[in-house]
């Protein structure tokens, strides 16, 4: 009952009552005897309490961390099933938002072999929009193009609709980071329609982490892309509100981090850096490293604006040495 009442949580965005719920589920699970059929309902606990942390603690939490040790020692005592695949499914999604995209690269080929056997066709649409996404922010926009075109031409809005507790329904995420993907390889016009699309769809489902996730991707990050300061701001705000108000750390923090790009392009480089600076070290403390190359890219050209110009090259060293 536990576990039920914390999916149904979950599947709302209550992630603090879900964490909850799932969390004393799984206390009281470990008093049972070690059985392959304990293993099994462990494991589909799991896949739920990792999209929990997730929305409640940020992609990178470090109780992530843990539930994924667990996950990978479970899936190694269990033969293929759909139980597996979706406990797969919710560490490489951790793993490819929290910036570990090696890692997660890693676990999708497992899960696509594992689903070789396990014949789910929406787990093939979310291994697809994870693979798009990671190998979009790896720089491979020719692949990513392929997967993410692959999963949003897939999707179905309510065969996949249980998907969106991996950290969001993958049609309209499939959309918006293909929108990014498209600007970055240079077809501005195609990039705007398609996360647009994206960001129409996010609404229409009413998910809230799907749709401060799409907002963030298609909205702010594309803007800042593009350089329409204004629309970037503003897409910030939404993101901002959505998340202070369901309370999704990650997209708290990634929403100062627009704004402060914004001010500086509009001429406060000096307040850009405090934000750029502040914005990932809070992201770090909650364990997430994601789009760290584009922040200190950010970061160094603002410390240039300043005349910073020896630490400018120093924060460029450092997200080289880091790449």
């Amino acid at each position: 009952y536990l576990y039920r009442a914390g999916h149904r949580s979950l599947a709302m965005s209550a992630a603090e009552e879900a964490l909850g719920l799932l969390t004393r589920a799984r206390t009281l699970l470990g008093t049972l005897p070690a059985t392959p059929g304990r293993d099994e309902r462990e494991l589909g606990l799991l896949s739920q309490l990792g999209g929990a942390v997730m929305a409640a603690r940020g992609y990178g939490a470090p109780e992530a961390e843990e539930i994924g040790r667990r996950v990978l020692e479970l899936c190694d005592r269990l033969d293929p099933s759909p139980t597996v695949v979706v406990a797969l499914l919710g560490l490489g999604s951790a793993l490819s938002v929290g910036g570990r995209y090696g890692e997660a690269e890693a676990i999708w080929a497992m899960t696509r072999s594992i689903n070789e056997e396990v014949q789910d066709p929406a787990a093939e649409v979310e291994i697809d929009w994870q693979v798009g996404f990671t190998r979009t922010f790896m720089g491979d926009l020719a692949a990513g193009h392929e997967c993410l075109q692959r999963a949003r031409q897939r999707y179905e809005p309510v065969a996949h609709a249980w998907l969106s507790s991996f950290g969001g329904a993958p049609g309209p995420l499939a959309l918006a980071t293909d929108g990014v993907n498209r600007v970055a390889s240079g077809y501005l016009d195609e990039g705007v329609r398609l996360a647009d699309r994206g960001i129409a769809m996010a609404r229409e489902l009413g998910h809230p982490l799907t749709t401060c996730f799409t907002v963030a991707l298609g909205g702010a990050v594309l803007r800042l892309f593009r350089g329409d300061w204004q629309a970037a701001a503003d897409f910030a705000d939404e993101v901002d509100e959505i998340a202070t108000r369901e309370h999704f750390p990650f997209f708290q923090v990634a929403a100062s981090l627009y704004r402060g790009q914004v001010i500086g392009y509009l001429g406060e480089p000096a307040i850009a850096i405090e934000a750029i600076e502040e914005g990932l070290n809070a992201w770090r403390a909650i364990g997430t490293d994601s789009y760290r190359g584009f922040w200190l890219a950010a970061l160094a050209e603002f410390e240039r604006a300043v005349g910073h110009d020896n630490r400018a090259l120093d924060v460029v060293e450092a997200g080289l040495m880091e790449i």
